[in-house]
């Protein structure tokens, strides 16, 4: 007599998250017989894996999402990926029992300027000036920023957090 193994969500069948996401959806595989299981997660697609839990493999199905690997040059766009988990006991490799659940992630968004940098003015060579970027920049995902500078002849530009330093050379 086959045994059916059924699989459920543990919790949504749906998993939201942020571009700059890493997160996991899990699902439970009602498993009679306790044999082993074979899965497979379809399409494949690069940033999300899927695995058994170490401390449950026969029970307890995990899929992870990495938003930036799945998202790639399109973190700007976001992504809605529907997928389809499938499950079968090595002794009844015929019986595949399958469970459909979609993730969305949301586009992230450019941070914006709050406010214009005015008034840096440096009137003789070596004189060093300093202005904190804090409340220039916004991010409207709630992310916390991070800055690069360009080269340029004017001088060197330095970062140290949130704050900038310049230091007029030429």
């Amino acid at each position: 007599n086959p045994v059916e193994h059924v699989i459920e969500p543990e919790g949504s069948s749906s998993l939201k998250m942020k571009a700059p996401q890493t997160r996991q959806i899990s699902f439970i595989v009602k498993n009679p017989t306790g044999h082993n299981l074979n899965i497979k997660l379809s399409p494949e697609v690069e940033g999300v894996t899927v695995k058994k839990d170490a401390k449950n493999p026969a029970k307890r199905i995990i899929v992870e999402v990495d938003a930036p690997s799945v998202l790639g040059d399109n973190w700007d766009k976001g992504a809605e990926l529907n997928f389809t988990l499938s499950v079968n006991c090595e002794k009844e490799p015929d019986k595949t029992h399958s469970i459909d659940f979609n993730v969305y992630i949301s586009p992230n968004s450019t941070p914006i300027i709050l406010k214009q940098i005015d008034g840096l003015v440096a009137d003789k060579l070596g004189e060093t000036l300093k202005f904190n970027l804090d409340g220039v920049f916004f991010d409207n995902d709630g992310e916390s920023l991070s800055y690069s500078i360009s080269d340029t002849e004017l001088g060197v530009f330095s970062m140290n957090g949130s704050q900038l330093t310049f230091t007029a050379s030429s």
